[in-house]
């Protein structure tokens, strides 16, 4: 594992070097891997990590599910109008409807983070939005049975995905530039540590770290 300290100084080093932005920009972190065998499927892995200081910026979570569930996310929006425009609730007929709207149903796959299902309807899911949803990396987890969405729905304001695909690199979202140092050396180490499970030898698989604003330079930890 690296060292915090060393963490520290590049987030520093990018804090103090990356022009500020008009907005809150994502601090991102890239994780550059060696002696990994991605030709091997069983290598490869996406996981969801929660961070222990979320990120200041909004996220948005689209709902797939029956009547009922759909219900319940309407009502999370009548209740919280925050909601409106960050929570997007699909029943059957509405997935069945962006098969005949494929600019629509581009749209709303670039414009979620999260998309979640119950598992009847992954099927359809994989038929109708994955060509949209699978090169992004955004292919729906499924909704265990009798899940509190909104306990769901805000578990996703804290969490992170982290994807190993065919390339020996992973990026993957650490934070906001308004966290402190202290919070995104946290969710970095966090990351970090999942990663490295994820590994057949934990830390000697990465090569090198990188961090970096949305639209700045990148800076080695």
């Amino acid at each position: 594992m690296v060292d915090r300290k060393e963490i520290s100084q590049a987030l520093e080093s990018l804090k103090a070097e990356s022009p500020e932005r008009k907005f809150n920009e994502t601090i991102d972190l890239c994780v550059n891997l060696k002696d990994v065998d991605l030709n091997n499927p069983t290598k490869r892995f996406r996981i969801e990590i929660p961070l222990p200081h979320p990120p200041n910026k909004p996220v948005k979570v689209a709902v797939i599910g029956d009547d009922n569930l759909v219900h319940q996310c309407n009502q999370l929006i009548e209740n919280d109008k925050t909601l409106e425009g960050r929570l997007l609730a699909l029943d059957e007929s509405a997935l069945e409807s962006l098969a005949r709207e494929p600019a629509q149903a581009r749209k709303v796959s670039k414009g979620y983070d999260y998309f979640v299902a119950i598992p009847q309807l992954m099927p359809s899911v994989g038929r109708i939005l994955g060509k949209y949803l699978g090169p992004i990396g955004k292919m729906p987890t499924p909704l265990p049975p009798n899940i509190n969405i909104e306990s769901e729905i805000n578990r996703y304001s804290r969490v992170t995905r982290a994807r190993l695909r065919t390339n020996p690199v992973i990026h993957l979202k650490v934070g906001t530039r308004d966290l402190s140092t202290k919070d995104l050396t946290e969710n970095i180490v966090s990351c970090l540590i999942e990663i490295e499970r994820k590994l057949d030898r934990g830390d000697a698989n990465i090569k090198s770290l990188f961090v970096k604003t949305t639209m700045g330079p990148s800076f080695k930890i």
